[in-house]
């Protein structure tokens, strides 16, 4: 049987996120012979996303249909993998590095006992595929193979070209019959962090602050400059710490890895921790008033000035344009 890669897709706010579109060309990379098939989970009426998914590069889309796949309870959508691995004999499993894909890679490798690479940022065809993934804080890079020819990968969002659209491809959906045993988790309550802003991890800019900002009101500044970009909001472990904003929006080694095309850091001193989830970004534009912070030896740009007076005239001239 013709060994397949299977893609695993990640909706978020009713559309399909953009490293999934780069997971189906990082599985076409790997092996170019091999079928391609996408999987999709939801409740019902997704197969809207299973054309996209087919038109974008993927054989077949299996749509995952089921009442406990409401929410992202990992332990469910293991079991659907699990049966789905032997009988197409899959070889490589890729989703993204988010917060979704990390949980799900883990345990699913774990349950079928085949290697698990995360983080990846590139890969290089070969006798045994290499993959390349960031270490020490993102100082220096390892060339990591999976021992078997069977593994489970995560990549990193904005490091891979995504599959170009085919209105006219055509492929295969198919509803596989899902037979869930007992769980042995259950979601009691989940909590969601109200905002209009998009996953940070996917955001090709992100507005970010940190300690200097100062103050709550302060920090929202950002908001307005992210707003004019078209970008989203970060934030390094100092504004967490003062309470500025929420946890979820943390850049760094314990929170998002993220690759934007274009980063601002305000009032950001640069510390190694927070510096290693953002390291991968395309430009810097650093914005702090101490000319010794660190993290203008990582800046493309620097200004040296309070982020508090800065900031309000870029505001101002984005609005004048």
């Amino acid at each position: 049987m013709t060994s397949s890669q299977l893609v695993i897709a990640e909706l978020k706010n009713n559309r399909l996120s953009n490293v999934t579109f780069e997971a189906i060309g990082v599985a076409r990379k790997m092996k170019p012979t091999d079928r391609i098939i996408g999987v999709i989970f939801g409740v019902k009426d997704i197969q809207q996303y299973a054309e996209t998914l087919i038109k974008s590069g993927c054989d077949e889309v299996l749509v995952m249909e089921h009442p406990e796949f409401v929410r992202e309870t990992i332990d469910a959508y293991v079991q659907a993998l699990q049966k789905v691995m032997s009988e197409y004999a899959v070889q490589y499993i890729v989703t993204g590095h988010t917060s979704f894909g990390q949980g799900l890679a883990a345990t699913l490798a774990n349950e079928c006992e085949v290697g698990l690479i995360s983080d990846v940022v590139d890969i290089t065809n070969g006798e045994k595929i290499q993959f390349t993934t960031p270490v020490y804080a993102g100082k220096a890079y390892a060339k990591r193979i999976l021992k078997e020819d069977q593994g489970v990968i995560t990549i990193r969002p904005h490091n891979f070209e995504p599959t170009s659209f085919d209105e006219n491809r055509e492929g295969h959906i198919t509803y596989p019959e899902i037979h869930l045993q007992e769980k042995r988790e259950s979601l009691i309550e989940q909590l969601q962090f109200a905002t209009n802003q998009a996953d940070i991890r996917s955001s090709d800019i992100i507005v970010a602050g940190g300690r200097g900002m100062e103050t709550h009101e302060h920090f929202h500044l950002l908001y307005e400059l992210a707003e004019l970009l078209g970008g989203t909001v970060g934030a390094a472990r100092g504004a967490s710490d003062e309470g500025f904003c929420d946890s979820s929006i943390l850049i760094g080694q314990t929170g998002a890895k993220v690759t934007p095309k274009l980063y601002i850091a305000c009032g950001i001193s640069g510390a190694t921790q927070h510096i290693a989830g953002m390291s991968e970004a395309d430009v810097v534009v650093a914005i702090n008033k101490d000319p010794e912070a660190m993290i203008f030896k990582y800046a493309d740009y620097g200004i040296v000035g309070d982020v508090k007076e800065v900031i309000p005239q870029f505001i101002e001239i984005l609005k004048a344009n």
